[in-house]
C-alpha cells in the first residue's frame, strides 16, 4: 500500500475517520488494497523471470559439460574424438597452424619462433629438429601434416608401451580432471560477472544481453583450456616401464643415502665450529695480567725520568 497506493489511500483513510487497528470495510480501499496486491506479485513474477533468464544461460553451459562428462565415463572407447584425424589434440594443431603460419602472408612474416615453442611445449616434439620441417621451403599445411605424423606415432609408441587398456583409462581420467577444475574456475568468474553486470545500465547496455555475450566468450575460452591443457597432458606423458622404474628408485635411495652422510658431516663440522667459538669467547674473559705496576697519574713514571707519569710513558691514555 506504501508503494503502490500513495498518498490517495492514506487521505481517503483520514477523511472516513479510520483509526489504525480498525477493520478495513470500505469496497474503495479494499479495492485499492488488491490492486496494490496485484502490482506487487506482478513485480515479484518481473523479478523471478529475469532471474531465470540469467540462470537460463548457465543451464545450457551445464547441459553442454555434463553431457561431455557422460560421454568420457560411460562411452568405452574416446580415442578418435581425442586423438583422430577431427579430433580435439588435431584440430588444436590446426587451429596453432592458422594463427601463427598466416597463408595471407609470405613466410618471412610467420611468427615461427613462438609457433615453434608452442608446439614444443604441447606436443614434445620440435617442428625443425624432430619433424624436419622446413619453414622457407613447406606450406602450412605440410608443415601441420609433419608434425602431426611425428606427434602422433610418439604417441603410438606410448600406447604400445602402456597398453591401450592403460592408456585409455590414463586419457579418461586426465581430462575428466581438467573439466571439472576448469569448470568450477569458470563458475567462480561467471559469479563475479553477474555481480557486477548491473553497471552496464549506465551506459545505456541490456545487462541481461552483456551477461549472455561475456558468458559465452567466457565459456568458450575455457574449452579451448580444456582442450589445449589435455593435449598437453597427453603428448607429454612419460611412459616408465619397471626396469626404468627399480632404476629410479634405486637411484633416489642412493641420493637419500648422500643427503644423510652430507647432513651428518655437516653436523660435525657445526659441533667443531661451536667448540672453536666457545674457546675464543673463553680467551676473550681470561683476566688481563700486567706486567708492571699500577700507576696514578701524579705519580713518577717508573722508567726513572723524574717526570710525573701523565707527562711521560702514561700522555695519551
Amino acid at each position: 500500500m506504501r508503494i503502490f497506493a500513495g498518498d490517495k489511500v492514506r487521505s481517503m483513510m483520514e477523511w472516513l475517520g479510520m483509526e489504525k487497528g480498525m477493520a478495513i470495510e470500505s469496497r474503495t480501499v479494499s479495492r485499492q488494497i488488491e490492486r496494490a496486491q496485484g502490482a506487487v506479485e506482478a513485480r515479484n513474477f518481473e523479478t523471478r523471470k529475469h532471474v531465470l533468464k540469467y540462470d537460463d544461460v548457465m543451464n545450457r553451459q551445464r547441459e553442454t559439460i555434463y553431457g561431455l562428462r557422460r560421454q568420457l565415463m560411460f562411452e568405452p572407447e574416446h580415442r578418435e574424438y581425442l586423438l583422430g584425424e577431427t579430433g580435439v589434440a588435431h584440430d588444436l594443431l590446426t587451429d596453432l597452424t592458422t594463427s601463427y603460419l598466416s597463408v595471407q602472408t609470405t613466410p618471412d612474416n610467420w611468427d615461427v619462433d613462438t609457433y615453434a615453442a608452442e608446439i614444443a611445449h604441447i606436443y614434445a616434439v620440435d617442428p625443425a629438429i624432430d619433424c624436419g620441417v622446413d619453414f622457407k621451403q613447406m606450406n602450412p599445411d605440410q608443415i601441420e601434416d609433419a608434425i602431426w605424423k611425428t606427434a602422433s606415432a610418439r604417441y603410438a609408441e606410448k600406447e604400445k608401451l602402456a597398453g591401450e587398456d592403460s592408456l585409455r583409462a590414463y586419457e579418461r581420467y586426465i581430462m575428466l580432471n581438467i573439466i571439472d577444475s576448469q569448470w568450477k574456475d569458470h563458475l567462480l568468474s561467471i559469479d563475479h560477472v553477474k555481480q557486477g553486470i548491473g553497471l552496464v545500465g549506465y551506459g545505456q547496455k541490456d545487462p541481461l544481453v552483456e551477461y549472455k555475450k561475456q558468458s559465452f566468450d567466457m565459456f568458450q575460452d575455457m574449452l579451448d583450456r580444456i582442450d589445449t591443457n589435455t593435449t598437453k597432458a597427453l603428448f607429454n606423458l612419460e611412459i616408465i616401464t619397471r626396469d626404468e622404474q627399480e632404476e629410479r628408485e634405486r637411484l633416489e635411495r642412493l641420493e637419500m643415502q648422500r643427503a644423510r652422510k652430507q647432513a651428518a658431516g655437516m653436523a660435525f663440522t657445526g659441533a667443531m665450529a661451536t667448540a672453536d667459538a666457545a674457546g675464543a669467547e673463553a680467551a676473550r674473559h681470561t683476566p688481563y695480567v700486567r706486567d708492571t705496576p699500577k700507576m696514578k697519574p701524579n705519580d713518577p713514571c717508573y722508567c726513572g725520568s723524574g717526570k710525573k707519569f701523565k707527562k711521560c710513558h702514561g700522555a695519551g691514555i
